[in-house]
């Protein structure tokens, strides 16, 4: 029985000592046969209406037999305890499915991991505009180029005008540009440093196509690129670029600018996923127990398509 601090609520819900316990499920008990003591007197025939509410690891029940109703409260034991108190030989067997008042693997609070991410993303997000505002984003070359097939014979190669490079070590973005149509060029850059002979060598593509096919118009490349080359000391450098372009190709501008110490985002893209992989897999596992327990129940959660619940499967 049920002392003080109980209250019935509205709503299907139950509170006792401060804690709310939500209606899970009502049905009727039929006693069919008595066997043993009992505190109170017991009949075959007797019919009552019980109902349940949980708040896991707890629940609450109310047993109606006519005007008489009578409370009581259980809490959640695992099969290992009941082993372990009457000495019982050997394991228990493994549980099936989810209990009423099963406490959740999730002992954490799914609230507070949310709000954790929350503040390392705001974190992450104020970090990213502190490297954005201290990149200088220095612009130390810009020139426009025309690839000629015609003129190009032997050895294309050629070197930009030398350009400097202050302050710390930082990166160095190379931009290329071509209005290609349906054709792609191909640079094969050197960033070499005029002082040591240190060299960084890369290449890029820039390509575009467009056109039409059964599923409609479709676009693939870009006339843009885009490289980033890190860890550059400063000194004095240059470009050596040796194009190449699609035989189809007579002649094609292209322009290179270099931009010294730009901010890169995407290491900061990879730590919001990485930090975003706990809450989402914490809740994904805190969702399916709890639509497993609520199945159950008198409230069962929406079926997902081409699933059935348990109660159907048991009809």
């Amino acid at each position: 029985m049920l002392e003080s601090g109980f209250s019935a609520g509205t709503g299907g819900s139950a509170n006792y000592l401060g804690e709310e316990y939500k209606h899970f499920q009502s049905s009727e008990a039929n006693t069919d046969f008595v066997l043993g003591e009992f505190p109170w007197q017991v009949r075959v025939g007797e019919h009552a209406a019980i109902t349940d509410y949980v708040h896991p690891p707890r629940v609450l029940s109310s047993e109606k037999l006519d005007k008489e109703v009578t409370w009581s409260i259980g809490e959640y034991m695992y099969g290992r305890e009941i082993w372990d108190t009457f000495k019982l030989p050997g394991s228990p067997p493994e549980a099936v499915g989810v209990y009423e008042n099963q406490p959740s693997p999730v002992t954490i609070n799914v609230t507070s991991i949310w709000l954790a991410f929350a503040a390392f993303a705001v974190f992450l997000l104020v970090l990213m505009i502190g490297f954005d505002l201290r990149a200088k984003k220095e612009p130390v070359l810009h020139e426009t180029y025309q690839y000629d097939r015609a003129e190009a014979k032997g050895e294309t190669s050629f070197v930009t005008d030398v350009f400097e490079l202050t302050g710390r070590i930082s990166n160095v973005q190379v931009k290329t540009h071509a209005p290609v149509d349906n054709h792609w060029i191909y640079l094969n850059y050197a960033l070499i440093n005029q002082d040591t002979g240190e060299a960084w060598d890369f290449g890029r593509e820039v390509s575009y196509y467009h056109g039409y096919d059964s599923d409609g118009s479709w676009t693939e490349g870009r006339q843009s690129d885009s490289v980033v080359v890190p860890s550059v000391p400063p000194g004095h450098y240059y470009l050596r670029i040796e194009p190449e372009a699609d035989s189809s190709l007579p002649r094609i501008p292209y322009s290179v600018d270099v931009i010294h110490d730009v901010p890169v985002f995407g290491i900061y893209g990879i730590a919001f996923l990485v930090l975003l992989v706990p809450p989402l897999l914490i809740s994904w596992r805190a969702f399916t127990f709890e639509r497993s327990r609520w199945s159950e129940s008198d409230h069962p959660p929406l079926q997902l398509p081409g699933t059935t619940s348990s109660s159907e499967d048991d009809s």
